[in-house]
């Protein structure tokens, strides 16, 4: 057994820790829906041009980009530029995002509350709906 695991001094997992945690996949279904409108709007605008229906739903991205946290928008933001589809949904250990392999301690880290859901190869914030 590793000195480490003996000594007991191994993360710690604090209330606020995963209070932090639990925020942040709030956050990121939050995203998935915004994402979710952004297309439909990009859709509308193709197929309708600038109609009352894209106005609709631009206002409801607008309402929920007011309720999501600055920073984590910020990132979303900085992500999006890249292209659509921030929000990756990984299915098997995949990021759809970048098509690379999860590890799986990570994976187990994500879905305990000890880290981020965001791919440790392309930093896109992923859903953990699918595990």
């Amino acid at each position: 057994m590793s000195a480490w695991l003996e000594s007991g001094t191994g993360p710690t997992v604090t209330p606020s820790t995963i209070h932090r945690e639990s925020a942040l996949l709030a956050e990121i279904e939050k995203l998935l829906e915004l994402q979710e409108l952004e297309i439909v709007r990009k859709e509308s605008r193709i197929v309708h041009g600038e109609s009352p229906t894209s106005e609709s739903v631009g206002n409801k991205i607008e309402t929920m980009r007011a309720g999501i946290n600055k920073d984590v928008l910020s990132r979303y933001d900085r992500i999006s530029v890249h292209g659509p589809g921030v929000v990756r949904i990984h299915k098997h250990g995949m990021c759809l995002g970048c098509n690379l392999a999860i590890p799986q301690g990570d994976l187990n880290r994500m879905t305990t509350g000890k880290t981020e859901p965001v791919c440790p190869h392309c930093g896109r914030f992923l859903s953990l709906l699918e595990i």
